[in-house]
């Protein structure tokens, strides 16, 4: 492996060691409460509520907190793990079939990518999912061009292992599936009884490991339902993987990526081939599908052909605009576009660094601690309020209804809640906010509501309300 790798290497080691620290999201305490933080790996793998347990994930982050504790960076190291393990499939994968210099702006385009660098110190399965559905689409192109026993074997544990760290690696396997079926219909291009069993054993073992949560799974399938129609959110999800970015610069990172398609045609006609099901099949079918539990980062797998496409078009728009321009114009222009570039997703990992200098849930229940007596009542408000647990250092409550809160606010020498702000609240908690709208001294951190009441004004607000 060249020394040129160790740049993007240092630069993801670097963004993610600024995040592995940072508080918990939602979506990590989430994991964290209902299905990390079991006692018994059995009691993980059985555990799912609306298609938020990545169970494979969840499973490795369980053996870290077994051996390790529960701190944020425990619980994110297969995160990075897995991210670090993309990088080096991207760059070794990508040199080996387009060369050194495609390997090295891949890799940096991957590793400056603010949604990549988000999830490789996220304790959620999606740097699992960019990973192993990488490792599995290598392994396919390779068995489609030299079957081999071992690696038959191989591509069937990988592509069960990103099913069951993220269920849309799915995606990536069905367009496999297409895709072998194309070639079928053209050429006798594999041994068909061996395909044959290997997609049924992929088909059996991913059942298997999904039977113990299958009740639950359905039951969320049939209460979740069929979300709005959304016909722009191809593009959205393009703007997403192109770093949340503006109308203007999501068309021009898709002009590259187009631009890429020329090239990898006249080098590669069946990755072009694959490339094209697997950008366009999915997309096509959550757009007709349309399901409640959609959004852009399922699509995530698609980063690394993405950011691959973008980098064999800006080779080509440099050869192009270089062949009516001498060489040293040529270079030039290759510099000036790679600086441009660059400056753009530096620019996107800047916010994403800032991203993790962010108030959070860590900070939230340190400020709601702090000044608090031991006979000062701490309350946490809100849809899952439960799942803040892990800040806290002292005795909590979770008040369901204004009553309840109030029951609580007689007991004690004054009260500190916080209200979580999500739309989904009760009535009942809604009430209880507008309670201390009204009766309570009011911070606000973030997405977050910091009300403060002393014994005095527990007492005045809970008899003027009885």
């Amino acid at each position: 492996m060249s020394f040129l790798f160790i740049v993007p290497f240092a630069l993801l080691v670097l963004q993610a060691l600024n995040g592995l620290g940072c508080s918990l999201d939602y979506d990590e305490l989430y994991s964290f409460h209902y299905f990390m933080s079991k006692d018994s790996l059995r009691d993980v793998l059985c555990a799912y509520r609306m298609f938020n347990n990545h169970l494979g994930y969840s499973a490795l982050a369980w053996f870290c907190r077994m051996g390790l504790g529960s701190a944020e960076w425990v619980l994110r190291l297969p995160a990075l793990a897995f991210a670090l393990g993309a990088l080096g499939l991207t760059w070794s994968w990508v040199r080996k079939n387009f060369g050194m210099k495609a390997a090295f702006l891949s890799s940096l385009l991957l590793v400056l990518s603010p949604e990549f660098v988000r999830y490789s110190y996220a304790a959620r399965g999606y740097s699992g999912l960019l990973c192993l559905t990488l490792l599995s689409t290598i392994v396919f192109l390779r068995l489609l061009k030299n079957p081999r026993r071992l690696d038959f074997a191989l591509y069937v544990l990988i592509a069960v292992a990103a099913i069951y760290v993220h269920l849309y690696s799915v995606c990536v396997v069905g367009v496999q599936l297409l895709m072998l079926g194309r070639l079928g219909a053209q050429r006798h291009a594999a041994p068909w009884i061996s395909w044959t069993m290997v997609f049924l054993s992929i088909g059996v073992l991913s059942f298997l490991c999904y039977l113990p949560v299958l009740e639950s799974f359905m039951g969320a399938v049939q209460l979740r339902g069929q979300g709005p129609w959304n016909p722009g959110f191809v593009l959205e999800s393009f703007a997403y993987l192109s770093g949340r970015t503006s109308g203007a610069e999501t068309f021009f990172w898709m002009g590259l990526a187009g631009a890429g398609l020329w090239p990898l045609w006249k080098r590669d006609r069946l990755l072009a081939v694959y490339l094209g099901l697997l950008f366009t099949v999915p997309l096509a079918l959550v757009i007709v599908l349309h399901p409640w539990d959609l959004y852009h980062r399922f699509f995530f797998f698609l980063l690394p052909y993405y950011v691959l496409l973008i980098a064999l078009g800006l080779a080509q728009t440099v050869r192009f605009v270089g062949s009516y321009s001498s060489g040293r114009v040529r270079q030039g222009i290759g510099v000036l576009g790679s600086a441009v570039l660059l400056a753009l997703l530096a620019d996107g990992a800047k916010v994403q660094w800032q991203r993790a200098e962010e108030i959070r849930y860590r900070e939230v229940i340190r400020a709601l601690e702090e000044g608090a007596s031991p006979e000062t009542a701490l309350a946490a408000v809100g849809r899952n309020a439960e799942m803040l647990e892990y800040y806290f250092t002292r005795p909590w409550h979770s008040p369901k209804t204004l009553e309840e809160l109030l029951t609580l606010a007689k007991a004690s020498d004054g009260i500190h809640c916080v209200y979580h702000e999500i739309t989904w609240n009760s009535p009942g908690e809604q009430e209880i906010r507008a309670y201390l709208c009204e009766h309570a001294q009011m911070r606000r951190m973030n997405w977050m509501s910091l009300f403060y009441m002393d014994a005095g004004d527990v007492t005045d607000a809970a008899d003027t309300h009885g």
